[in-house]
Parts: C-alpha cells; structure tokens; sequence
C-alpha cells in the first residue's frame, strides 16, 4: 500500500517537475524571441518618385509568430497587411508608418515617400554624336525642360555663356575634356555645363509659368577644366595652396533665389574647393555630382548661379575657370 501511494507520489513529482520545466523554457523562449523588429531597404531620406510613378512599401520582419499588421498614411490608418503599393499623383510630401504587434511586443517605421519635379535633362538631346552642345530648341536662346528655362547666348560653337547640354565626363588634361563634368561615373544622361556671362542675372534659370516653386536641391560637380586648373594650376594661374599649400584658396557657388516680385528670398554658398584648412589633409576639391539643399530659399521662380574664387587678376577678375555642371535639380512644388 505504502509502495503504491510513494509511486503516485514519484509519478506526480514528476509531472510538476516537467510542467515547471516546460513553463520556464517558454517563458525564456519568449524572452530570447523578444519584440519582432522591421527592416526597409530606402535612401536615408525617404524615396522620391515622379507624378505618375508607383512603388511598393514591403518592410521585412525578423519573424512572422502571430503577427499583426497596421498601415498609416499621414496619420491615418489605412490597412492591415504587410505590404502596400503607393502611386504618387500630385507634388509633395507623405508620411507612411508600419506597425507590427506581437505577443513579444511590437515595432513600427516611418517611411516618406516625396513626389518631386526632377529635372535631369534626359528628354533634351544632343545632335549627332556630339557630346556637348548648343542646339537650341527653334533657334530659341534657351532651353525648355518641365517647365524651366535655362538660358543660353551662344557666340560660336565652343564659346558661350549661359547654359550647354553635356554628356562628356573625364579626368585626364586633354582637348576633349575642356568642357566636360570631372567625375569617375559615366554620364547616363546629359546634363547642364554652366558658363557664368558678365552678369549672373543674364544666366538665370527662370520658371516660364509666372508662379513660385518650392526647390529641394540641385546636383553640382567642377568641370575637368576647372578641376585640373585649381589642382595643377595653368598658364598664367597659380594652383591652390600655392606653393607652399598653405595658402587658403577657394572656389566658391552661390545659388541666390528670387521671388515674382524680383526679391531675393536667400542664398546658399557650397564651396566646389575649398584649401582653408589648418590641415591640409582636408583640402578637397568636388570630383562627383554633389547634392546641394535649396531648401532655405523658399517659394522662388528664378534662381542665379555665381561663381567666386579666391584666385583673381590683378583687376580683381576670377582667374578660376568659370563653369559648373549641374544636374537632378528637384522640386517639390
């Protein structure tokens, strides 16, 4: 009888023992799982996208246990699933947040999404197998692309002011490279090379529909000329630093924005070189298409480039090459 009511009571030890045990691993299993995490692969800033263009928002997660969905769009929610396509239809900016919950918890990301007026030349062509050019839509001193007029006043084929279309990149001090964007990428699409006239006001890129726009950055790089030229000098033009590398040169873009009524909304300075560093280890000089934030400059319809530089003739004129490479010029609205 005894032996009967102690293996009862082994067996029910047991038992108790297993379900603790049981118990106590799930709940450490919970407890290393932990919350679930989301992962988006996107431009640091958001994605941009054209009017008319789509794309699909699809957040990885680190475990689908249980899990519940839950889209917002500028604070509204919208759906429950994982993924969702967006289409951008007018300018501007949304805001999309992902949440997802599970019995371990829950994460959430927010992912923006901009619709953008990017102007990157493409629909503009060059003639023939030229990779430079004038050739002004119907003999207009200008060129047209969405909306936005960049002037230009050609005297010959190699010599202007204003704006050329380019396709030309390259590195090396040659003839073919004197009006070219000083850059290890290959152009996929033309771009602007920008010759700065007398006045900057004769250059300026102007919107041709008499309204404001928002503009959220334009892409600039040095031309081969003026890269080479403030790296190794030229005829006639010392190099940066001087000899001794220790003088503080530099080439400098101002971007001044201007309202309908003719006032200036602000300006925005990017050094395209820039030798006033104590240690020289941090002289530089752009080599690649380098994003600049216009934001600052608010609702404007013309913009005007200006080129300085601490080299100059003993009249006080820049003795730096005047040009610039611009490209993917966005606009917000």
């Amino acid at each position: 009888m005894y032996k009967n009511i102690l293996e009862k009571i082994y067996v029910y030890a047991i038992l108790l023992i297993t379900l603790i045990l049981v118990f106590s691993c799930n709940k450490k299993g919970e407890d290393i799982i932990g919350p679930p995490q989301i992962f988006i692969k996107m431009p640091e800033t958001g994605y941009e996208l054209e009017v008319g263009d789509s794309i699909t928002l699809s957040p990885k997660i680190t475990y689908n246990y249980n899990s519940i969905y839950t889209w917002y769009l500028n604070g509204e929610k919208i759906a429950n699933k994982q993924s969702i396509k967006h289409k951008s239809v007018k300018l501007g900016k949304d805001v999309y947040s992902f949440v997802v919950q599970t019995p371990n918890g829950k994460d959430s990301i927010d992912i923006p999404v901009t619709t953008i007026v990017m102007i990157n030349f493409a629909e503009l062509k060059l003639e023939g197998n030229a990779d430079v050019g004038l050739n002004l839509p119907q003999e207009t001193p200008w060129f047209l692309t969405k909306g936005v007029i960049f002037p230009a006043n050609p005297s010959t084929e190699t010599q202007w002011f204003g704006y050329a279309l380019c396709n030309r990149t390259g590195q090396e001090n040659s003839s073919a490279n004197v009006l070219s964007a000083f850059t290890s990428e290959t152009a996929k699409n033309t771009f602007m090379i920008f010759s700065q006239p007398p006045s900057p006001f004769n250059g300026a890129v102007i919107f041709n529909d008499g309204r404001n726009h928002q503009i959220k950055s334009i892409a600039v790089c040095n031309s081969t000329l003026v890269y080479l030229t403030i790296k190794n000098g030229a005829e006639g033009i010392k190099r940066f630093g001087g000899e001794s590398n220790n003088e503080p040169d530099w080439f400098l873009l101002t971007i001044e924005g201007y309202n309908l009524g003719g006032e200036i909304t602000g300006k925005v300075d990017f050094y395209l070189a820039d030798y006033r560093f104590e240690n020289n280890k941090r002289d530089y000089i752009v080599n690649k298409f380098t994003p600049v934030d216009l934001s600052s400059l608010g609702m404007v319809n013309k913009l005007v480039l200006k080129l300085t530089s601490s080299v100059t003739g003993s009249n006080g004129e820049i003795l730096t090459p005047r040009y610039v490479c611009i490209d993917n010029i966005k606009i917000l609205n």
